[in-house]
């Protein structure tokens, strides 16, 4: 409670530098999504019922609304999963002949080479990331007044289908000495050289690049808030409430990069406060011109989650793509791709978040029209490593370090000696070596802007049924955040 405490008296102060332009980022492994029903938020309040004024209602509405939202930032998208720096994101992931690159992978970081390999595998992988989501939006209103007056509830959970995709572009790549390319190793196919009679290389088994689209189906977290209308006259009202969201999504494995996730997976627990004008009325009451306005804070705590680590250097900085670099495994002949050990399971905690919607409703008679602007911010995420990370189980590999018929001597990397890659320390070691990075894993603080706008009719009959729709787009200034675009149909029933 002391969290939401702080976090609400914060809030202002937070959103002053936050609302000003962020820097891209690259590199990373994981981008935390808004959340459906945060997204869907514009259209939970779009086409709303009118006031029940039959004598036997029972003060409830159940509205079920269809949606189908797919996001528009690809080239953002690709930036933020791509190689490059945070300076210059490169948004493809390029594998350089030999050893040159500095701001990219080398062919030798994803493939053991000797100096008997005639050809290593090298190239550049475009990315077109794309998320799609649809579903039903489903949500029961009720009110409270017979209990207390102004007094009100409210439940909402949606029922999704989620599909991403990174859509590989494998066409700029040169085969190893073998016919093996940049397909087989971000697929995750073998791609040790034949001419190895000891070491092995294990195929990329996380984070890979799937030439297909993943999905998911299930419900994506379910929310339960109470409020009350402190304030009731003709022309206006305020209100105040408290909300909690519980975690009903999916979990992640890590397996693909841009995994198709659904839900929080974190509790979150929050308040608001809101507010309605009536600008103008007829004097035969058949059209109203009303505003409305909300702002809701919310704390998301701490939960379990699987995460990819990052590669970083102390002396260096980051590497580009630190996931897919070959390591390993000291005192043996085994090596693999980094993201096939460091795919972990983490501590995630999400921290505060911030929605403002602000909008208009026109009514004539039984037709409405609304329009609104909604604001979300999210603060950085902070994850945490669950289980200490071994120091001396995994060195890097460096090129051209083996021959064909390898013996201990030559095998550098099951030695961990410091001139030949060197063992991998933990997150945050800073001996001048290299170490893992759960920064690579975090998505950073989001800020999003989104516009919408509905229309609705209402039906007379002795249960008010409405049906409408509308659209809505987000976007922002960075690439943090999946930005989409959505559109739906609602029906609703009051009784």
């Amino acid at each position: 409670m002391k969290k939401i405490i702080r976090g609400l008296l914060a809030a202002t102060a937070v959103m002053a530098p936050v609302m000003v332009a962020q820097a891209d980022v690259a590199n990373k492994t994981f981008l935390a999504d808004r959340g459906t029903i945060s997204n869907n938020c514009l259209l939970s309040m779009s086409a709303c019922a009118k006031k029940e004024h039959n004598k036997d209602a029972i003060g409830a509405d159940l509205s079920v609304t269809g949606f189908y939202r797919q996001s528009h930032n690809k080239t953002k998208l690709a930036k933020y999963f791509g190689g490059g720096t945070n300076a210059a994101p490169a948004g493809n992931i390029e594998v350089a002949a030999g050893t040159a690159a500095t701001t990219a992978l080398n062919s030798s970081d994803i493939q053991l080479a000797t100096a008997a390999d005639a050809a290593t595998i090298d190239g550049v992988v475009g990315l077109s990331p794309r998320r799609i989501e649809a579903g039903a939006h489903i949500q029961w209103n009720q009110c409270l007044n017979k209990f207390v007056k102004g007094l009100w509830m409210s439940v909402a959970a949606p029922v999704v289908y989620v599909r991403t995709e990174m859509r590989p572009d494998f066409t700029v790549s040169t085969p190893d000495a073998a016919g093996k390319t940049l397909a087989d190793f971000f697929t995750g196919a073998n791609v040790t050289p034949a001419a190895y009679e000891l070491a092995t290389q294990a195929p990329l088994a996380n984070q890979k690049l799937t030439t297909t689209y993943n999905s998911a189906t299930g419900v994506a977290d379910v929310k339960a808030a109470v409020g009350y209308k402190f304030v009731q006259e003709k022309d206006y009202s305020f209100g105040g409430s408290i909300h909690a969201l519980i975690p009903t999504g999916n979990k992640n494995a890590g397996d693909v990069a841009f995994e198709p996730t659904y839900g929080n997976r974190s509790f979150f627990f929050g308040a608001g406060l809101d507010g309605q004008f009536n600008l103008y009325r007829s004097e035969d009451k058949t059209s109203s011109f009303d505003m409305h306005a909300c702002a809701k804070y919310s704390y998301g705590f701490a939960a379990e989650q699987v995460r990819t680590l990052g590669l970083t250097n102390d002396a260096n900085g980051d590497y580009a793509q630190g996931q897919y670099r070959t390591v390993a495994k000291i005192a043996t002949w085994a090596a693999m791709p980094l993201a096939n050990v460091s795919t972990l399971a983490v501590t995630v905690e999400p921290r505060s978040r911030l929605e403002a919607v602000a909008g208009f409703c026109y009514r004539f008679n039984r037709f409405s029209v609304d329009a609104a602007y909604n604001l979300f911010y999210a603060q950085a995420e902070t994850v945490k490593a669950k289980a200490a990370w071994d120091e001396t189980l995994y060195a890097r590999t460096t090129a051209v370090v083996l021959d064909a018929n390898v013996d201990e001597n030559d095998e550098a990397f099951a030695t961990g000696n410091s001139t030949r890659g060197g063992l991998i320390l933990s997150n945050g070691v800073t001996t001048n070596g290299n170490s893992v990075t759960l920064a690579a894993a975090a998505t950073p603080a989001q800020v999003i802007h989104g516009v919408g706008a509905g229309v609705g009719y209402s039906f007379e009959t002795k249960m008010p049924i409405r049906i409408g729709g509308g659209a809505d787009v987000n976007f922002s200034s960075n690439n943090h955040s999946v930005n989409s675009w959505a559109v739906w149909a609602k029906l609703g029933f009051s009784f």
